[in-house]
């Protein structure tokens, strides 16, 4: 009886460790994750943090032609990308949420997505330099416990409920102007939530500029 019991409880100990280990494809999680059914974002909604976000900057496939090159911009990954255009010198800044996916996630449990980015200054501009204040590129993913589904408000990119732990990452791996790179995030949570939701923003700073990403499908 004991060693029943002594097996029971290893069992059930090495269940609760493989769930802590999980590791959740963020891709794969969120639906439309690499924008790729049609040309709305759908399942994603730009908000505004400021005044210079705008709910029509960023665009799914926009006509972009870097500085120095010939052909517009194509996706990474599959047909479709996000870009953020600033073709004047009005610094401006493109945000896209998910909506939140529920599920069990444990504690422990690390959620993984590899990001494509594209920075540079539009075939308008008098030079391909950037300066010291290029565009950005960061991704944030949010959680949440049990209870009502969160809504974002595009107006002011506040939840309807705070969530349980955010977490922020800048991408880093640029490369010249015109080419895509790749950067894998990881995401681990120390509580049990119940929603994930992540965001994609585009930051410009630079006049005749443009920022673009994309997310790598599932693996």
């Amino acid at each position: 009886m004991m060693m029943r019991l002594a097996t029971v409880v290893l069992f059930c100990a090495l269940s609760l460790e493989s769930a802590a280990a999980a590791v959740v494809d963020l891709a794969a999680l969120l639906a439309n994750s690499g924008f790729e059914s049609d040309l709305a974002h759908s399942k994603w909604t730009a908000t505004k943090k400021s005044l210079n976000y705008r709910l029509d900057a960023p665009v799914v496939n926009p006509t972009i032609v870097p500085w120095g090159a010939s052909r517009s911009l194509a996706a990474p990954a599959g047909r479709n990308f996000i870009g953020v255009r600033n073709p004047l010198d009005q610094d401006i800044n493109g945000r896209l949420v998910h909506v939140p996916v529920s599920g069990f996630f444990p504690a422990g449990t690390t959620f993984t997505i590899t990001a494509f980015g594209n920075r540079g200054r539009l075939s308008s501009a008098p030079s391909g330099q950037l300066g010291n204040n290029p565009p950005t590129l960061s991704l944030q993913l949010f959680t949440w416990p049990a209870g009502s589904t969160p809504v974002v408000n595009p107006e002011t990119d506040n939840w309807s409920r705070s969530p349980g732990a955010v977490f922020t990452r800048q991408f880093t791996a640029w490369s010249t102007s015109g080419t895509w790179t790749s950067q894998t995030f990881q995401f681990v949570i120390s509580v049990d939530q119940r929603y994930v939701a992540l965001a994609m923003t585009g930051k410009n700073h630079v006049s005749a500029s443009y920022v673009a990403f994309d997310v790598a499908p599932p693996r």
